[in-house]
């Protein structure tokens, strides 16, 4: 009885396991929306809000910056 289930359970899965196919590919046509902002304005403010996050992170958490500002 073991062996019968075992081998049916083995065939049933070789027999399912070929009925997954990928769905269709679908293609959306919405254009993409580019910033407002310029590179250099993205770019500073990055730079700004470096330093900041470098203090936040530092051993103290932050603290010394915070009590700095």
């Amino acid at each position: 009885m073991n062996r019968f289930f075992a081998a049916s359970l083995a065939v049933a899965s070789i027999a399912f396991a070929g009925a997954a196919f990928a769905d269709d590919i679908t293609i959306d046509s919405t254009p993409v929306v580019a910033s407002a902002r310029t590179r250099a304005e993205v770019r500073a403010e990055f730079l700004a809000s470096r330093a900041q996050a470098q203090a936040l992170t530092r051993e103290d958490s932050g603290s010394q910056w915070l009590r700095a500002q």
